[in-house]
């Protein structure tokens, strides 16, 4: 069994050093760019770098967010903003954007990438992906199973991190637009404003499907693991992480606590008497909960009990609790213990010795603890001179050596041989002292930190050759309806493209054969979470006699592109929107596995496109924009679960405004989707797409009639819009 890192959050200083004193093996912090807690109090570089050093003479290991997603003209500033950090040896970087990790590849090769959660990488297949390209570590989304966990680490060679303790998302990480979509603060970017805390009704159809009392239905409780700990650890997770960059010092120094105290004790006993204190259990629920806590998904898929339906505001109000970890954590400062060495003799350079135990010498994630290295320096004062009045005794010499204060040092033992009888000046005493102890610093510091980087200079970017004439038009079917109306209608289509829970295998033929009869090509659209139920349904759905032989696959995550890869190397793939390319990098890496076509990003302006370049590509101009993808059912956690594998249904969900947001309840895969309340349509705008250069005009079907199926494709035919529109992200983008 491995020994797990317990990795801590920080977004100040303060936090950091808490972390650290509370036992924390790693720390995962933000700095002044390009992270997800853009409203946590982050570091500026200055800050950063003495944060790389503070840990690092502890022995601890420092993780910087670059998790959000990069504009083209924001990606030379990632470069040059890495520089620093890099080079004092900054131990891993958190990412999401698919272009920053082909920059750090190419320009930061020494750089180990830590794949964020918001990469929303949910199976073995993507995880492959991201195995062969150099991805050291792989945060697990917070949907996954111990199953599936202990399935990607069998067949990777990655490691895993889990959330233990804190906040749950209801959305899959890095796949919800509706603090973007809703006010303008994109998640993204760092700036969620999490309107999934406020309150909802569910109807379906007329029918109240929630209580009065029970209103936060987007809103999880915060995840407490620590009665599971070993089964976490026994699934092969080697790096625990605990949930809060925006929660206070006191917080993050009282979690660490417990999470080490435990790791400690399952190393210490063994799986089988592996036990978590009363006291343990309620520091962790006075430190923070949202009407308690929830397990989160590792040993169920969903359900009611996970949610803070009749949320109550939490207010810390144990003031020992608060007084002790104050004390122990950010008042007291953590010292390494060192051995202090000095001789005096007449006429000879003073000489002064440090040495200590290495306290980042000891491997990550060993089954033991093997010995500490020993790190020493020496460093020599001015000639020692005899004495003509009083000379220098070992009890004096000990205690000016010993004033190691202000240094992240203590002296353990201090040892002093005087030769003699001789005169040093206390002012070159203190100098020394300040001298050695700088010097170990370095020492202890120098081991992680890397050569001169090359700088960024100018970032490559990807182009595909421009194509000649207007773009075609596709069209993406959620319902049976809807495939009858697109194919009766008088209405060229390039490319229909079928969601994977449409039909079934005879109803996947019976629709090739209407398509390949008006010449449109049929790809299949992969869920936008792919997990193992979802692959095992598709593996079944396309293999044996008289299976659909689609024409390419919509993928939508790294998992969906990774098993489409593997089952049908020579099939076309198109990225959807939610497979994200907002930079000529991420293009290009997704071309480098073999996507033939990607889909614009849904947050980005027109100019922004521009930038990023579109040419050739597909542009979504009408339909509803996904907002959330939950493995939550919003059917199930108020009336119960239907049981209903055949057809997915819509409900309807409707905020404190009045507006109604469509769910898509797909009960194959046993997710929800809930969608924009209104129609994005760029019909108005189609001169402005066009000007962009896209191969494809997409328009997205997912609860029109067959009426208004055909309403949509009249409008567009005529470049008129459609009624209560928005235009999404095409005129104003996101910060």
């Amino acid at each position: 069994m491995i020994r797990p890192e317990v990795l801590a959050p920080a977004g100040t200083f303060e936090s950091l050093q808490a972390a650290i004193r509370a036992g924390a093996d790693a720390v995962y912090l933000g700095g002044s760019a390009f992270g997800a807690r853009a409203y946590a109090g982050n570091f500026d570089r200055e800050e950063l770098l003495r944060a790389i050093e503070y840990a690092h003479v502890h022995g601890r290991r420092l993780y910087l967010t670059v998790n959000t997603l990069v504009k083209e003209a924001e990606l030379p500033a990632v470069a040059e903003y890495l520089v620093p950090f890099y080079e004092a040896g900054i131990d891993a970087v958190i990412v999401q954007d698919l272009g920053v990790v082909r920059m750090i590849r190419r320009l930061f090769p020494e750089l180990p990438i830590h794949a964020s959660t918001q990469m929303a990488v949910a199976d073995v297949s993507g995880a492959r992906l991201l195995d062969a390209y150099g991805v050291r570590r792989l945060v697990m989304p917070r949907e996954l199973s111990l199953p599936e966990i202990r399935l990607i680490r069998e067949q990777t060679d990655l490691e895993i991190e889990a959330f233990v303790h804190g906040a749950l998302c209801y959305c899959s990480s890095g796949q919800c637009l509706m603090s973007s979509l809703i006010g303008g603060r994109s998640g993204n970017r760092g700036r969620c404003a999490q309107p999934c805390r406020l309150e909802y009704d569910v109807y379906r159809g007329s029918e109240h499907l929630n209580t009065a009392k029970e209103t936060h239905l987007l809103s999880p409780k915060d995840i407490n693991t620590a009665m599971i700990l070993p089964e976490l650890v026994a699934a092969g997770v080697h790096s625990l992480k605990i949930e809060g960059r925006m929660k206070k010092p006191v917080y993050a120094a009282g979690v660490a606590e417990v999470y080490r105290r435990l790791a400690d004790r399952l190393m210490e006993v063994g799986l089988e008497k592996y036990c978590v204190t009363a006291e343990e259990e309620q520091q962790l629920f006075d430190l923070f909960n949202r009407s308690g806590f929830s397990e989160s998904y590792y040993r169920q898929y969903n359900g009611k009990h996970m949610m803070a339906l009749a949320e109550k505001p939490f207010r810390f109000a144990n003031e020992a609790l608060q007084q002790r970890l104050e004390e122990a954590y950010l008042t007291k400062e953590v010292k390494e213990p060192v051995t202090v060495e000095a001789r005096f003799a007449p006429g000879e350079p003073v000489s002064l010795t440090l040495s200590c135990a290495d306290p980042g010498s000891r491997p990550a994630f060993a089954a033991d603890v093997p010995t500490q290295e020993t790190v020493s320096v020496t460093v020599t004062g001015p000639v020692a001179e005899p004495a003509s009045k009083r000379p220098l005794s070992a009890e004096d010499a000990k205690k000016q050596l010993a004033r190691l204060g202000d240094t992240p040092f203590e002296a353990s033992d201090i040892r002093a041989e005087i030769a003699g009888d001789v005169f040093v000046p206390v002012s070159a005493l203190n100098a020394l002292r300040r001298e050695a102890a700088e010097a170990l610093v370095r020492a202890l510091t120098d081991r992680s930190r890397r050569a001169e980087t090359a700088t960024a200079g100018e970032m490559e970017s990807v182009r595909k050759a421009v194509g000649g004439g207007a773009p075609a038009a596709d069209v993406l079917i959620t319902t049976p309806t809807q495939a009858e109306a697109v194919l009766a209608a008088d209405f060229p289509v390039r490319r229909l493209y079928a969601e994977s829970d449409l039909t079934d295998a005879a109803g996947f033929a019976a629709l090739q054969k209407r398509c390949q009869a008006k010449g449109i090509r049929l790809y299949l659209a992969l869920p936008y979470v792919f997990r193992e139920r979802g692959k095992k349904r598709l593996e079944a759905l396309l293999s044996g006699a008289g299976a659909p032989a689609f024409d390419g696959f919509l993928v939508r995550s790294m998992d969906g592109l990774g098993w489409v890869k593997e089952s049908f190397p020579e099939a076309p793939v198109c990225a959807d929107a939610g497979l994200y390319s907002w930079n000529g990098e991420a293009k290009a890496f997704l071309e480098e596995q073999g996507v033939s076509d990607l889909t614009a990003p849904l947050e980005q302006s027109r100019r922004e496109l521009a930038d990023r370049g579109l040419t050739g590509e597909t542009l979504i101009v009408y339909g509803r924009v996904p907002m959330m993808i939950s493995a939550q059912c919003l059917q199930k956690n108020t009336t119960g679960c239907r049981k209903d594998t055949t057809q997915p249904h819509f409900l309807d969900l409707r905020d404190r405004k009045g507006e109604h947001l469509p769910v898509r309840t797909s009960c194959a895969d046993c997710q929800n989707v809930i969608f924009n309340s209104r129609r994005t349509c760029l019909f108005g705008k189609l001169p402005e797409c066009e000007s962009l250069h896209p191969a494809a005009l997409r328009i997205d079907f997912t609860d029109e009639t067959a009426e208004e199926v055909r309403d949509v494709l009249e409008k567009f035919a005529a470049g008129e819009d459609t009624p209560k529109y928005t235009r999404g992200h095409f005129t104003r983008g996101v910060e």
